[in-house]
């Protein structure tokens, strides 16, 4: 496991108000219970060695139009919060340079200056708000964030292809005045957005060697998926033209699973 290093990065005063603001239209929980006891506040990155491995081959994360979901799946473990205390966990996206990226002869090079965003999109974890107890019992996992390049809303997050990112994740103490207790990011999580996979070593990594068997249970049902699209696809040109509708019909809902 990595442990984050506390105050490694400085969140400005313009992005602790919009996280604040988020939080505060959002927001329809009581009132803080009990006293502040975050003197020990640690948030250790899931999976760590996975997350380790990708960064090694630059890691590719894939945007879609309707959004796709992260993999690796960013997972954390929170410790020293009030467990009488309610939190919202917040995670955004930031830019890691000046510049945008293209895969050349086998790597990942500088192209350029980045894309104007003009948009901020913020990620509210389902579960806030809740109490400290809640955050500290598990895990706590993001598997629910999908990454858009189409500004489509709907708690999608919006990146550019082929720039480079690195997720943030924020714990607001909440009920009364809202207050940002932390924000912490992990280098090993960073990221380059595209709409296809360019390295093809990333995807060789993805199913082998010691990765865990997330990695490799996703890549056999994604294999799963694939193979049976392929067998329906080929019964499908030697049935009647009345029956392919069916088939078609199971095709679209297998292309549909993201």
């Amino acid at each position: 496991m990595a442990m984050s290093k506390l105050g490694a990065q400085k969140t400005s005063d313009g992005t602790v108000s919009r996280l604040l603001n988020v939080v505060e239209s959002e927001l329809q929980a009581g009132r803080e219970k009990g006293d502040p006891t975050e003197k020990q506040l640690q948030i250790i990155l899931e999976d760590a060695p996975l997350w380790q491995r990708f960064k090694e081959v630059t890691n590719e994360m894939i945007v879609t139009k309707n959004g796709r979901r992260m993999f690796p799946v960013l997972k954390i473990s929170v410790t020293g919060l009030d467990p009488n205390a309610m939190y919202s966990l917040l995670l955004d996206f930031v830019p890691t340079d000046s510049h945008r990226w293209k895969y050349v002869n086998g790597e990942w090079v500088p192209a350029g200056k980045p894309e104007v965003s003009s948009h901020s999109c913020v990620y509210i974890h389902p579960d806030s708000p809740n109490f400290g107890a809640h955050w500290m019992k598990a895990p706590i996992s993001f598997s629910k964030v999908k990454l858009t390049n189409k500004l489509n809303g709907g708690g999608q997050i919006m990146l550019n292809s082929l720039h480079k990112y690195e997720p943030q994740v924020h714990i607001v103490r909440v009920g009364g005045a809202h207050r940002m207790v932390m924000n912490c990011s992990f280098p090993e999580t960073q990221f380059i957005a595209v709409t296809a996979y360019q390295n093809e070593e990333s995807q060789e990594s993805l199913c082998s060697g010691p990765g865990g068997r997330s990695a490799q249970s996703w890549c056999s049902e994604l294999g799963g998926l694939l193979s049976c699209w392929l067998v329906l696809s080929t019964l499908r040109s030697f049935l009647p033209h009345r029956s392919r509708w069916r088939f078609e019909l199971r095709r679209q809902n297998l292309a549909s699973v993201d």
